[in-house]
């Protein structure tokens, strides 16, 4: 909220935001687009912001993690598991996310055994991986619904000496493509944030050009595992921040 109220004064001629709290967001993004400010959210698809904005830019989260919680159930094989889930703080974003990997193994002979919040990121995601592993020991599949959660998540079950569980993440992030090349994560959404970023910018430059008359704008994501990550990681210049090493 200060950096909103702090560019709003500046009277800057657009705002690019990700928010997880839309509502709370809503009042100082209103007041932007009253006084000119050309708005658009990104990381998101949200239907219907609570106030409306210029542009929303980004992926399909539930379908994104539905992918997923399918590629989950092509990895068992029929087998039935037993599984974790991490959510962000409640909000839009945590619900659309774990909502589509729920929705891909309903009716599926998956049992989800506990469901805790990660809080976003790695020591949060360790926290809640520590709970849940230690509450539940039968666990064998843990879905984060973002990649800092389910890197802190790892670390919780290397500490547990648990180096047999599927652990799904979903963003695509640089260090979460790291942690699958190296194993310690099994796959994630890779929602291509950095190219999401691209287009933002561009939506926003065709506004000013009376180009784009505003809307959603859908970015795609793909899965992406140990068989495929290295291309990921070998296309630097779509990413940020740009991997450790050269792959």
């Amino acid at each position: 909220m200060g950096m909103l109220q702090d560019v709003i004064s500046q009277k800057v001629d657009a705002i690019i935001i990700s928010t997880h709290d839309e509502n709370a967001a809503a009042p100082l993004l209103k007041r932007a687009v009253n006084q000119g400010i050309v708005v658009t959210i990104v990381n998101s698809d949200i239907p219907n912001f609570p106030t409306p904005v210029h542009a929303v830019v980004g992926y399909s989260q539930r379908k994104g993690t539905y992918k997923i919680g399918q590629y989950a159930l092509e990895l068992a094989k029929g087998k039935p598991l037993n599984v974790g889930v991490i959510e962000g703080q409640p909000g839009y974003h945590s619900t659309e996310r774990c909502g589509g990997f729920l929705d891909a193994i309903k009716g599926s002979n998956f049992k989800v055994v506990t469901s805790l919040d990660g809080k976003w990121n790695v020591e949060g995601g360790n926290a809640a991986g520590m709970d849940a592993l230690q509450a539940h020991p039968e666990i064998e599949l843990i879905f984060a619904a973002n990649d800092y959660m389910i890197m802190g998540a790892a670390m919780a079950a290397k500490a547990l000496g648990r180096d047999n569980l599927i652990l799904l993440g979903n963003d695509g992030d640089t260090a979460g493509l790291e942690a699958i090349y190296e194993g310690r994560v099994t796959a994630t959404v890779d929602t291509t944030p950095f190219v999401m970023g691209q287009v933002a910018l561009q939506v926003v430059l065709d506004i000013f050009n009376e180009s784009f008359n505003g809307g959603f704008v859908e970015t795609p994501t793909t899965i992406v595992h140990k068989d495929n990550v290295i291309q990921a990681l070998q296309q630097p210049e779509k990413l940020y921040p740009k991997p450790s090493k050269k792959y």
